[in-house]
Order: structure tokens, then sequence, then C-alpha cells
């Protein structure tokens, strides 16, 4: 039987940490089963679970990546996980990508986020950033409830404040196209 850990990762990004942290996974035994990797203000972070040969004590798991992360600098955490997350439905939502840009307020992404929290949308993954001095962007993967169309999500958050001149899309996310907004 296997143990299920998530381990979260962060330093100051150099070339070859994904390649060390992948390597001393491979050397305690451990099986990938999702993973959320990305550099943000120059700072390399990653999560991911992975499940180890039952024998492998998390302490052993913690010192291993320690040693192997050390000369990256990285600040590395185990967690076992002790029970599986219950699912909030048995019925897979389709994921829909939402990309908003409009002008940096202080205070903006915590209202959409509340307004967003407040419909019952599930925020699953997210990337912010700056546009000049003035402008904001951000690309989201999200859930909506059954019963919200996701038609109205656009207008419902250009409504929340008209000087923010935000601009809304939301679209099908496919695994294929640019999480990011790029194209």
């Amino acid at each position: 039987m296997q143990r299920e850990y998530i381990i979260t990762m962060t330093a100051e990004n150099r070339v070859g940490i994904l390649a060390a942290v992948t390597n001393a996974m491979a050397e305690l035994g451990a099986e990938l089963l999702e993973a959320s990797q990305t550099v943000v203000s120059g700072y390399f972070t990653m999560i991911f679970a992975a499940e180890f040969p039952e024998k492998r004590e998390q302490q052993v798991i913690l010192d291993h990546l320690k040693d192997v992360c050390r000369p990256f600098g990285i600040e590395v955490t185990v967690t076992r996980r002790s029970e599986p997350v219950a699912e909030a439905s048995t019925t897979p939502r389709p994921i829909r990508r939402l990309r908003l840009t409009g002008q940096n307020v202080p205070g903006i992404l915590r209202k959409i986020s509340v307004k967003m929290s407040m419909i019952g949308i599930d925020i699953i993954g997210m990337h912010a950033f700056r546009e000049g001095d003035d402008q904001f962007g951000v690309v989201m993967k999200i859930t909506l409830p059954e019963s919200f169309d996701s038609a109205q999500l656009p207008d419902e958050l250009i409504e929340l404040d008209s000087t923010w001149q935000l601009k809304a899309e939301i679209d099908d996310y496919s695994p294929n196209a640019s999480f990011t907004g790029e194209q």
C-alpha cells in the first residue's frame, strides 16, 4: 500500500531545480500524481502530490529532499495526506477559462474573488500579472455551479465597479490552449 504526501517547495529560481527534485523523487520510489509549478517574481514555487512506498517514512522523505535541494536553497514541506479529499460532486464539472483585464485598483482581485465565491465558483488555477503601472490581467481556471449560466459571469463581474474598466471573457478550457492567455 502506498502513502500519499503533499510536498511544497519555494526558492529563488535557478536552472535545474525541477530536474533535481524529480531525480530525488525517483530515488525515493515516488510516483508523481499531480503537480503545479510556476515562477512568481523570480521565485520557483511548486506543490505536488506523490505516492511513496508504505515503508518510506515521512522524515526520510523530507530529509532526502532537503539534502538534494540544499544547493538550490529550496524550502521544503512534506505533509502526509491522511484521507482522500471528498469531491463536491460525483459528476465532474467542465473547466472554464476566465480572462480579466482592467484598471489596477487596490482590492480588485479581492472583490472579484468574493463575488465569484458568492456565486459558488471554484477557482482551481490562477495567473495574475500587472501590465504597466495602471493595468492588470488575470487568467483563471474555474468550475461553475451547474445552475449558473457561464454567459452571465462577465457581465456580473463588469457590473461590480464601472471605474475598473474591466473586460471579461470566458470560454471552455482546453489543456492544449495557453492557460496564461498568451497567444
